[in-house]
């Protein structure tokens, strides 16, 4: 913990960025968003405070127009990117194969903390592991198909799960106007982390981040 601590340090001070403007969280593999609401310079003014913070347990973050900047941990999990065109609001989720929907929890959080309409928030999705490598038993497979079509895969006998299709089909019946992918899968493009590729004990973890608009900062 204290290596990704200080791997974590570093990553911010080669970006410009004082950790004591990045807010994360304990990752459960859920489909919580938590709301943040305090802004980066209360943050930075905290006199105590000289590293990153924590705001509790869940697998995503939202603010308003001039917060922080937000940070989770990814792999082959998909990070999500949501901008407010209008209201400026941000946010930044983790979607693995559990935590599928919490994109929906995302966009609810923003239309209730921040008055956003879905039609306005454009999301990014990825780098994740693609379609093509994550292959999984039936029973996995059953139960991701709830999320609509393509989010499995049948190919030779073998079930694939598709975490882009099933965030695009979401994103789709909550009104979001704009999904765009990153295509490149995490498992097959060795420049990207990858816990299915390298396995626990060599797992490179990356870091997804975003922050305010550069007028709102």
């Amino acid at each position: 913990m204290k290596r990704d601590h200080q791997t974590r340090e570093l990553y911010y001070a080669s970006l410009g960025i004082d950790p004591r403007d990045v807010v994360r969280v304990d990752q459960i593999h859920s489909r919580s968003v938590l709301v943040v609401e305090r802004s980066r310079r209360a943050a930075r003014g905290q006199a105590e405070c000289t590293s990153d913070r924590v705001a509790g347990d869940g697998d995503g973050l939202v603010c308003a127009a001039g917060g922080p900047w937000l940070a989770i941990g990814v792999g082959d999990c998909v990070p999500i990117y949501l901008a407010d065109l209008r209201t400026r609001a941000y946010g930044l989720l983790h979607s693995g194969w559990r935590g599928t929907g919490i994109l929906e929890s995302g966009v609810r959080a923003m239309q209730r903390a921040f008055g956003s309409s879905a039609a306005d928030i454009a999301v990014l999705l990825g780098p994740g592991i693609g379609a093509c490598d994550y292959a999984v038993d039936s029973a996995r497979a059953q139960a991701f198909a709830r999320w609509g079509d393509g989010a499995v895969v049948r190919r030779g006998g073998i079930r694939y799960l598709d975490l882009f299709a099933a965030n695009r089909n979401l994103g789709d019946r909550l009104g979001v106007h704009s999904v765009v992918s990153v295509t490149n899968s995490t498992y097959a493009t060795e420049q990207f982390g990858s816990y299915r590729r390298q396995g626990g004990a060599g797992y490179t973890g990356m870091l997804a981040m975003i922050g305010p608009h550069a007028q709102d900062a």
